[in-house]
């Protein structure tokens, strides 16, 4: 089953100087275990308003006929200035009005994966390939970009040829950066099928040189006891020092020193109702204003469609509360506890639901536990994205290329 990340889990971290304080601590040493935190979703309700809450203006951008993909990742660095891009295409906007397509194309065997701009000129970019082998999974490479003119061009800072897939890349400044994903291991065919381990590179001077840490973070989930057999994800840097590291099937690593070593601080599984274990993906990290860290995670498949947010209870317990139908890609902390969030609804569409999805944007003020619809498209999208770019201006960005800019005041 293809499962897509919709889920959110609060897990509440403090941070304090270097140090964080959690609810379920870290082990000290690599002797000990870090217990499993199983999520059981409780459902959330859901109230309906008696009016559309905001206005929105809404530019479009036009994707080509020519190429594949929708729109699958959105950037904005200021009011103005952002980009978009769908596994093959790049798309700028320079006034948050017109939308232009930059020169930059996938290969026909490769999709653009991932990108981040620190500002309006420099950005990094993502391409991975796949190529036909003998073996299903075999055949990865991963080539690392830079631009210095906001993406009109491109170059090439590292080409990772040895069965390297990255998911993301992120910087926190001009010279800082990690780029996160996977290497297939291909070990003899007696002994199993290819798998996947977890894969990073860091660099300290902008990316004309990058450094393999994977092994570094093989070793943090050793010490816990805990297979190194997933894909790094998610990058969130919360300092210049500290880094925090979402994997592809629910652990969370924090860095006080750059990337120079991991320790793992949590770690997830998600279980139904009825006792089952679902497939749950993790897709990004989230902050709130008080430096609380949320990650968006979840299922689109066979199984369901939900979207959820776990919190911590008064008994140092998790509660997980779950949109049905209602799929989230995105949020935004507004402060500790108010959200906005962005995704797809798909409750009002009975049997037919799926031809009629429609882009939605939701609000919390309770962490999750209750939330109202703020907007709805009248056309079949998902927002993907949505992003905070100024104390009470908004972007929301839909697979299919619509962006609404729009204003929420805050309670």
């Amino acid at each position: 089953m293809t499962c897509k990340s919709i889920l959110i889990l609060s897990l509440l971290f403090s941070l304090s100087g270097c140090e964080f304080r959690t609810e379920r601590t870290a082990p000290e040493t690599g002797s000990q275990t870090l217990p499993v935190s199983v999520l059981k979703p409780i459902e959330a309700v859901v109230t309906e308003p008696k009016k559309p809450l905001f206005q929105a203006k809404e530019t479009r951008i036009v994707l080509p006929a020519d190429r594949d993909g929708l729109i699958h990742r959105a950037q904005f660095v200021n009011e103005q200035k952002g980009w978009a891009m769908t596994s093959k295409s790049l798309f700028s906007t320079s006034d948050a009005t017109s939308w232009h397509r930059l020169p930059f194309e996938a290969p026909i065997d490769s999709r653009i994966a991932s990108l981040f701009f620190v500002d309006e000129a420099r950005g990094w970019l993502v391409v991975t390939k796949q190529i036909d082998t003998e073996r299903y999974g075999l055949g990865n490479s991963s080539r690392l970009l830079a631009t210095r003119d906001g993406g009109r061009t491109w170059q090439e800072q590292a080409d990772l040829t040895q069965e390297v897939r990255i998911n993301d890349i992120c910087f926190i400044d001009a010279n800082h950066g990690l780029a996160v994903g996977s290497k297939t291991i291909d070990p003899p065919r007696d002994q199993g099928p290819p798998y996947e381990e977890i894969a990073a590179w860091k660099t300290d001077n902008g990316g004309e040189a990058w450094t393999e840490i994977s092994d570094i973070l093989k070793t943090a989930l050793d010490g816990a006891k805990i297979s190194s057999n997933d894909s790094g994800w998610n990058i969130h840097w919360l300092s210049s020092t500290q880094i925090l590291l979402l994997t592809k099937y629910g652990k969370i690593l924090k860095s006080l020193d750059q990337g120079a070593t991991w320790q793992i601080i949590a770690r997830f599984e998600d279980e139904r109702p009825d006792g089952q274990v679902s497939s749950t993906g993790y897709y990004k990290l989230v902050l709130n204003t008080e430096k609380n860290v949320s990650v968006i995670a979840g299922a689109l498949g066979d199984e369901g469609y939900w979207g959820n947010l776990v919190v911590t209870s008064e008994d140092k317990s998790w509660a997980s509360y779950e949109l049905t139908l209602i799929p989230i890609f995105d949020a935004t902390f507004l402060s500790k506890d108010e959200i906005l969030a962005s995704g797809m609804d798909m409750k009002s569409a009975g049997e037919k639901r799926k031809a009629a999805t429609v882009g939605v944007i939701l609000h919390s003020q309770d962490h999750g536990r209750s939330w109202t619809p703020i907007y709805r498209s009248s056309v079949q999208e998902n927002f993907i994205s949505l992003s905070r770019v100024g104390n009470n201006t908004f972007y929301a960005v839909s697979d299919m290329g619509r962006v609404l800019m729009f204003s929420f005041p805050q309670v």
